[in-house]
């Protein structure tokens, strides 16, 4: 970024998820991997066993949910600043 610019900070970037089912809850889990908004879908749709279609551009977060790292070398993101 140029100097002056916005910066996305930490709390700006975070996603959060909430949910329940037939498992041990998750008290508080972070996964501290890179993660993107476009990750949500397919993680509900891995939780449920559902098989995802190969045009899905986002990745399950479900082994990062049970502690599992996960590699990523960068994400997408966009900040409006007015």
């Amino acid at each position: 970024m140029h100097a002056g610019a916005p910066r996305v900070y930490d709390r700006a970037s975070q996603i959060p998820v909430s949910g329940m089912g037939p498992i041990e809850p998750f008290d508080d889990s972070r996964v501290s991997s890179l993660t993107q908004t476009i990750d949500v879908m397919p993680t509900f749709l891995d939780f449920h066993g559902c098989v995802l279609p190969p045009h899905v551009q986002g990745h399950s977060l479900w082994r990062a949910m049970n502690g599992e790292t996960l590699r990523r070398d960068g994400i997408f993101g966009y900040l409006v600043w007015r």
